[in-house]
């Protein structure tokens, strides 16, 4: 394994531009696949012409953004960090801004996210969101936790049946300037082209959700998931569809969230 770690943390260096003095320490490319398991730094900022930025598909990796940030020119479009049917991984330390989905995890299992800053332009919605936050798809065991997600119009988003036990955890998730942009903070509901199941075992703990017409939506095929202790300032109300929690026949639960209803105004 060190062997292999020695190759690795040179190559994604080199790959990086890390020769380059530190003010001019920037790169404008296209899509890196990370395939063998191993520790990674970013050595640069990192534009993509338009795509996904960097698509992770191994087992056992460990990218370290280093503070850099990862953005496109094709404003809206496109995928940041994607970790794509892999297992044991972890992405901290950075900065995105600028996709679709600045980060999307699917078909995993067992994905730390943690310590990212996620801006967005706050472009208006475009047949649903054109900028999405953070976005998990029928994957298991992830932790999302300590992120701060601005200026989008969807915070984190959670699909799928097959998405279970997951961890949403002490993130600041705040819509943009323009309110009619902001659609949703968090969001739980069925994957796209897939059965009506949605996420189910979740933990959604202790986060700070601000400027959305509705702070938390849940689909009724969202089942068992807990949404405690966070607090919730948004235009509409705390909660889009009460019906789904437990109270109304539901098998979700809810308790010592903190809701209040602010102006929808452009600030």
């Amino acid at each position: 394994m060190k062997t292999r770690l020695a190759f690795l943390r040179p190559l994604f260096a080199i790959l990086a531009l890390s020769t380059l003095p530190a003010a001019a320490q920037s790169s404008s490319r296209s899509t890196w696949v990370i395939t063998r398991p191993g520790d990674y730094i970013l050595r640069s900022n990192q534009e993509v012409t338009s795509g996904d930025a960097i698509v992770i598909r191994s087992t056992g990796v460990r990218l370290n953004l280093n503070g850099r940030l990862v953005s496109t020119a094709a404003r809206g479009t496109g995928r940041g960090i994607v970790v794509e049917n892999a297992s044991n991984v972890r992405v901290f330390n950075g900065r995105m801004g600028g996709f679709n989905a600045n980060i999307a995890i699917t078909g995993s299992n067992n994905v730390e996210i943690e310590d990212i800053q996620v801006t967005g332009d706050g472009l208006a919605p475009n047949n649903g969101p054109s900028e999405i936050g953070l976005m998990i798809i029928d994957s298991r065991a992830c932790v999302v936790r300590k992120n701060i997600i601005s200026s989008v119009n969807l915070g984190i988003f959670v699909r799928g049946g097959k998405s279970s036990g997951n961890r949403i955890q002490e993130n600041v998730v705040v819509g943009g300037a323009t309110a009619a942009n902001n659609l949703l903070g968090i969001c739980y509901n069925p994957a796209p082209g897939t059965s009506p199941e949605g996420p189910r075992g979740d933990s959604i703990y202790n986060n700070h959700i601000a400027r959305f017409g509705f702070a938390i939506a849940v689909s009724d095929r969202s089942l068992g998931n807990a949404f405690i202790d966070n607090t919730l300032a948004s235009f509409s109300g705390g909660f889009r569809e009460p019906e789904a929690f437990e109270g109304q026949g539901g098998t979700n639960v809810e308790g010592d969230n903190t809701a209040t209803v602010i102006p929808a105004e452009d600030l």
